[in-house]
């Protein structure tokens, strides 16, 4: 079991003092963790108050020690922070018995409903899940999984622990953020980005361009994923940064797991054939196209919901010629004539395709909300905060048209 030296800040200076022990639970309500050797003085820093639950790596430990503080001082080099991160992490394995690997598989039960599942979000064999799972259970003396159907489901106990495990694996995130910009404040090494197609096309890609131009030693790989699966990219640290649109069945925006950050708002145009009645007008009221064959989503999916609560909203249920989920299929079946059809403005439509886009006027008009997301904790990392960064200054440059800027002519 590692030593480490622990310094006593006390209110007298006669009484500091330095302990050369093994780590185990310190209760004093002003402490650093060293590790090094036992000269009498910390090289770096010096003790600092942190409140309970602060960031980063006192954050961390005040997740684990609730009565205790462990604090870190902005002075601290990269290897004396390196040290601190090592040993705290030595602490919640041998002496607290607490492992963040059976924490993490707790929390993907607890998101996927299958022991299974988690263990492929979190790259196990379900034989290594389940026995991180029953060590946690035995180290906490507690049941955390019961039999549900062909299931499982979480304890009350396991509830409980899941609403700290989330809030432990946020500063751990942070821990990791901090050490590598003391590090190095210079992105490097791999950053995963994910996004739905229009996502890509119009914020992501630029971005991989930009950043891979701006760093070499960053190696970007962008991976197309709608936002069900770009959540789950993340969460399982496959991805860094995700832009999902925002919907109803998706993670809320305060969930404990992710950091979101809305980008903007995408209105939706009506596609017409340019033979259209409507196709030379400057703005179309949707509440007039109650008559026509229209091409919507899929069954199931947010557009689909968001396309006829909007066709409700203005007063008529539409008559559903087809179904398609991707905007260039759509654009094909209005370009022969076999529909109309609501697009996103950001969605590019095939410019040889004989189709007109409208604005649309009235109440409760539709749009999407895009969103940027990445794990709670790690927007401090160089690498996501570069992308961050770029995404920004990408959203600004290329923004949704305001509705005067849409063309209504025909694509030739």
């Amino acid at each position: 079991m590692p030593s480490a030296v622990i310094w006593r800040t006390c209110s007298e200076p006669h009484q500091q003092r330095v302990h050369r022990v093994t780590p185990q639970p310190v209760r004093c309500s002003e402490t650093t963790v060293w590790a090094g050797s036992s000269s009498g003085q910390p090289q770096y820093g010096q003790a600092v108050r942190a409140g309970p639950w602060g960031g980063g790596v006192a954050g961390m430990a005040a997740a684990f020690l609730p009565e205790e503080v462990v604090s870190v001082h902005a002075s601290l080099t990269p290897s004396t922070m390196y040290f601190q991160v090592r040993y705290l992490r030595e602490v919640v394995y041998k002496s607290f018995m607490i492992d963040l690997r059976r924490l993490a598989v707790l929390r993907a039960v607890a998101r996927y409903g299958t022991v299974t599942a988690a263990a492929e979000a979190v790259h196990m064999t379900p034989s290594a899940a389940s026995q991180q799972i029953r060590r946690l259970s035995r180290e906490l003396g507690v049941d955390l999984l019961e039999p549900h159907g062909r299931r499982v489901r979480l304890t009350p106990a396991a509830r409980g622990l899941l609403r700290h495990a989330d809030h432990i694996e946020q500063y751990w995130q942070e821990a990791e953020s901090q050490l590598h910009a003391a590090q190095s404040s210079v992105p490097s090494g791999v950053l995963r980005v994910a996004g739905f197609p229009t996502a890509c096309c119009t914020l992501l890609a630029p971005i991989v361009a930009r950043l891979q131009a701006e760093w070499p030693e960053l190696t970007v790989e962008l991976r197309e994923a709608e936002p069900p699966d770009a959540y789950d990219l993340l969460f399982s640290g496959d991805a860094d940064l995700a832009v999902v649109e925002s919907t109803p069945t998706g993670p809320p925006l305060d969930d404990a797991r992710f950091d979101h950050a809305a980008l903007f708002d995408d209105p939706y145009d009506l596609l017409t054939h340019r033979d259209h009645p409507r196709a030379g007008e400057r703005t179309v009221a949707l509440c007039e196209l109650a008559g026509e064959p229209w091409v919507v989503g899929q069954p199931g999916t947010s557009t689909r919901r968001l396309e006829l609560a909007a066709c409700e909203g203005a007063g008529f249920t539409p008559t559903v010629a087809h179904q398609a989920q991707d905007f260039s299929l759509r654009a094909t079946l209005v370009g022969l004539g076999l529909g109309i059809a609501l697009v996103p403005r950001l969605v590019r439509i095939p410019a040889d395709l004989p189709v007109v886009r409208t604005s649309l006027t009235g109440d409760q008009l539709p749009s999407r909300r895009l969103v940027r997301v990445v794990r709670a904790g790690s927007a401090q990392h160089p690498a996501i905060a570069a992308a961050l960064d770029a995404l920004a200054a990408q959203e600004t440059r290329g923004r949704v048209p305001d509705a005067e800027e849409v063309s209504v002519e025909p694509f030739r």
